[in-house]
């Protein structure tokens, strides 16, 4: 390289002597010295670029000159700290929250599945495809369809249980399974320990075996490897462990201890219902070859109108449908957040940015004299325009380091919100694709904001400033008009997200304090989830409840006490058919309703409001006539202007059961049908005696829950020695969790939205300060001419709001684009609400005051004779 410089060196020196000669004898033939020189000088042009290009024709001059570039941006950036940190830390809030978004949805949505060959996995359903939901086929519809899938691929079924484990000690509550025997070979998991299940292990009369899950199989059993072939009781039946599943396996999103087979049976219903289609199980499956998905879908479209011997004529409806892969459902469930999420850091990355090129275009404006006095010494336009670029992607690449800190801290704290919130994700980290992604977003940022200064080198900003000596130069109108535009684009965006995050923030407040129908203070829920073998007849779980609730009922403290199958507004009650007495029959068009079965005092527990009629007591018992309690809403939809007390009317979940006829005996008031609905569905509450369910809920209002919690474990413990009791949880706890999903894209806007807003007030504050300093003679001579202190306050605060109110017009449009986004998350508002377009704009408004208050005041301080003396 120093062999090269000495060429060239060499090379200029030559030219330099020539250029001497030239000179001496211009002078000679009469002209003065300087009109010599400029007649040398175009004869034999600039010495310094002719070595410049002498030194082209050596190889890696590339090279050299972009090391040389580099160099020449670090030493620039040393001598400007304040500018550095600034870019850099802009820079590094807008590219590590894009990381850490990026990185949990990558996780969450994106990651390929933990399953060999997740591309051929498919999940299906069975129904009309906009009422597509999982847990949605019966188990004969299950066996058709598998028989009948071979030829493409292969089917398996699984359904979610609660169960007893007990291994000679307290038995304890776990997450169950209950899947096909070919479930984890379609999966491709294969056990980690042991062996799966075979195909015999899956009928009537095989011996009952059942696989673990890592993470239990070391928590209880210390990852001893022979607990292979040991005896357990689940739900009172003697099980063997036959294997242990590989770490982290998990199918959808539940943590699953214990797997069995035997998928016909269920807690959710009898066994008459299950023979008869009854609808609960998921179905995954594998494409064979290369048979392509919809190719799977035509085929299964053919058994569109297949019906089992003795199945509910409802089973014409709908043909099944598969989607693949098989995350299908966990990519519906979280896109709507991660479109929000997604939406809102990008425009703070866009706000980032611009706020650099702000940054980048001030300090290429007051370094113009630095630049022209270059260019006259021969650097040319190409050459001062790649070192501002080296200088943006230098300061781009500090930036992308000091997102990546960032990014990881951002990235856990979102991680952890959303598993307290919503559904379990995957664990998310920075990998090498998370981290090369931020790096290549930082250089096309660099490259981007060094390349702004160069349009003041293209529009010839830089001609006059040696004319101006040593005097300051003013930037041009051009430039300060493009600064205060990338400002009004940051204010436009930031409105755009201040608007969102003001929109859901109303919209949580007002689905949380809207009112629900229910006193959930001091309301304790036990969830019983009872042993199908020991619990199998209505006698037995009616006797059991009864226990509970007399033991419960005499704790002191305890106001009320019931038992109820599913909780009004944190659970959806299961779905019947209803048929008023004399009235015709609807067939598919029948609207149904939503059915409970309660205790007596029900209704007392969480202060559900009794209309008309009566409540349920000891005479409604399994054998006495059957009887129900409706809502408001059912007896509008059903008894239109009527009272529905002493009315008749059947119910069933199909219409193939034997329907049983109900008089209606009391009249309640409507309950939400979930937290995050206003409305209410048609409801019937019927005895629990009468209709007892295995899975149930305690529900028990004290004076103290905290102190009381223990003791109503221990009394429902003692009812039953075997029958494992679940946590306490409070029913405020229980409504707050349903809440999670909005909570979670409500916190994560408004974290956007906020640093959106410091950094959109950090724009008008810089483009402000910069325009004062650039105005400071014209202020000055305004002064000197009898213009007072508040006359120039005003001035700087009519600039600043000229950008406010065109970033306003601006993000007018863009809100309203954004609001079709998130608008199905609103609650009982209107994306385009003028009240809270009205705040927010007050909200800019204020801050845009605070950020030009203070250049305000440095242009009111303005010394006239300061000023026009540096002239």
């Amino acid at each position: 390289m120093m062999w090269r410089r000495r060429a060239a060196q060499d090379l200029s020196a030559e030219v330099a002597q020539h250029l001497a000669e030239k000179v001496d004898e211009l002078v000679q033939a009469g002209l003065s010295r300087d009109e010599a020189v400029r007649a040398a000088r175009r004869k034999f042009g600039n010495v310094t670029a002719t070595q410049e290009r002498g030194s082209d024709v050596w190889r890696w001059r590339l090279l050299e000159d972009t090391l040389a570039d580099l160099r020449h941006a670090a030493r620039q950036l040393r001598q400007s700290p304040a500018f550095t940190v600034a870019a850099v830390a802009t820079l590094a809030l807008g590219i590590g929250a894009n990381s850490a978004i990026y990185s949990v949805i990558d996780a969450a949505l994106l990651h390929p599945l933990p399953y060999h060959d997740p591309k051929r996995l498919i999940m299906a359903w069975s129904g009309e495809p906009g009422e597509a939901t999982f847990y949605s086929f019966s188990y004969p519809r299950f066996q058709y369809f598998r028989e009948r899938s071979r030829e493409f691929g292969d089917l398996a079924a699984y359904d979610d249980e609660i169960v007893n484990y007990s291994d000679g000690d307290a038995p304890e509550r776990l997450e169950g399974g209950r899947v096909s025997a070919n479930f984890f070979s379609v999966l491709g998991a294969a056990p980690a320990l042991g062996r799966g299940f075979l195909p015999e292990e899956d009928r009537y009369g095989a011996p009952p075996v059942a696989l673990l899950s890592d993470s239990y199989w070391r928590r209880r059993y210390h990852a001893d490897p022979n607990v292979l072939g040991r005896a357990i009781r689940v739900d009172a039946d003697e099980f063997t462990i036959v294997g242990v599943l590989p770490p982290g396996f998990q199918f959808h999103n539940v943590p699953v201890d214990i797997w069995r087979t035997r998928i016909v049976d269920t807690r959710t219903f009898a066994p008459e219902s299950v023979r008869l289609g009854a609808q609960y199980l998921t179905i995954v499956g594998r494409l064979r070859g290369d048979i392509p998905l919809r190719q799977a879908q035509a085929k299964l479209r053919r058994h569109r109108r297949w019906i089992p011997q003795g199945q509910p004529r409802q089973q014409r409806r709908g043909a099944p449908g598969v989607r693949g892969p098989a995350g299908a459902r966990r990519v519906r469930q979280c896109a709507p957040a991660a479109a929000d999420a997604m939406g809102a850091v990008a425009c703070l990355l866009t706000i980032a940015c611009a706020n650099v090129a702000n940054l980048v275009l001030a300090r290429a404006a007051a370094r113009s004299r630095e630049v022209a006095v270059r260019m006259a010494l021969g650097a040319s336009r190409v050459r001062i325009a790649r070192q501002l670029i080296a200088e943006g992607f230098l300061f781009s690449l500090c930036g992308g380091a000091a997102s990546l800190p960032v990014a990881l801290w951002s990235m856990r704290l979102l991680a952890a919100t959303i598993r307290r919130t919503m559904s379990r994700i995957p664990d998310a980290h920075l990998d090498l694709r998370v981290i090369a992604a931020t790096f290549g977003v930082t250089a096309a940022v660099g490259i981007a904001v060094g390349l702004a200064p160069v349009f003041l080198l293209i529009r010839g900003e830089l001609e006059g400033a040696l004319h101006a000596g040593g005097r300051a130069v003013s930037a041009s109108a051009w430039s300060i008009r493009f600064r205060e535009a990338i400002v009004a684009g940051e204010v436009a965006l930031c409105l755009m997200l201040l608007m969102a995050a003001a929109l859901l923030a109303q919209s949580f407040v007002r689905m949380s304090t809207e009112r629900t129908g229910l006193r959930a203070e001091n309301v304790t829920i036990v969830h019983l989830d009872l042993m199908p073998d020991r619990y199998q007849t209505w006698e037995a779980r009616g006797r059991f409840y009864d226990e509970v609730l007399r033991r419960v009922s005499a704790l002191p403290g305890v106001a009320d006490a019931a038992i109820t199958s599913r909780i009004d507004l944190a659970q959806h009650g299961l779905g019947y058919m209803v048929q008023v007495e004399g009235a015709p029959d609807l067939g598919p068009r029948n609207p149904g309703a939503l059915g409970r079965s309660v205790s007596p005092g029900y209704f007392n527990t969480p202060g559900i409001s009794l209309l008309r009629g009566r409540t349920f007591g000891d005479r409604d018992s399994a054998t006495s006539a059957r009887v129900m309690m409706v809502n408001e809403t059912f007896a509008k939809r059903f008894f239109p202007g009527q009272d529905p007390v002493g009315k008749h009317v059947t119910y069933s979940t199909d219409r193939a059961q034997g329907a049983p006829r109900c008089e209606i005996v009391g009249l309640v008031r409507d309950v939400r049908s979930a937290i995050t609905q206003v409305e209410a569905e048609p409801t019937m509450y019927l005895p629990l005696a009468q209709r007892p369910w295995l899975v149930a809920h305690l529900l028990v209002r004290t004076n103290g829950p905290a102190a009381a919690m223990p003791a109503i474990r221990r009394e429902v413990q003692a009812a039953d020695p075997e029958q494992a009791v679940a946590e306490t949880q409070l029913l405020e706890e229980a409504l707050a969790d349903r809440l999670g999903q909005p909570r979670t894209t409500m916190f994560t806007v408004a974290v956007f939205a906020a640093a959106a807003l410091l950094l959109a007030a950090t724009g008008i504050y810089g483009v402000t300060m910069y325009t004062v300093s650039q105005r400071a003679r014209e202020i000055g001579i305004r002064v000197a001419l009898g213009a007072d202190t508040r006359g120039v306050r005003a001035l700087v605060f009519r600039q600043s709001f000229q950008v406010l109110m065109t970033g306003l017009l601006l993000g007018l449009p863009l809100s309203a684009a954004a609001s079709r986004v998130y608008a199905g998350l609103l609650f009982e508002l209107r994306p385009a609400d003028p009240a809270t377009l009205l705040a927010v704009g007050v909200v800019l408004a204020v801050v845009a005051l605070a950020a030009s208050s203070f250049p305000a005041v440095q242009a009111a301080g303005i010394d006239p004779v300061a000023s026009l003396r540096a002239e």
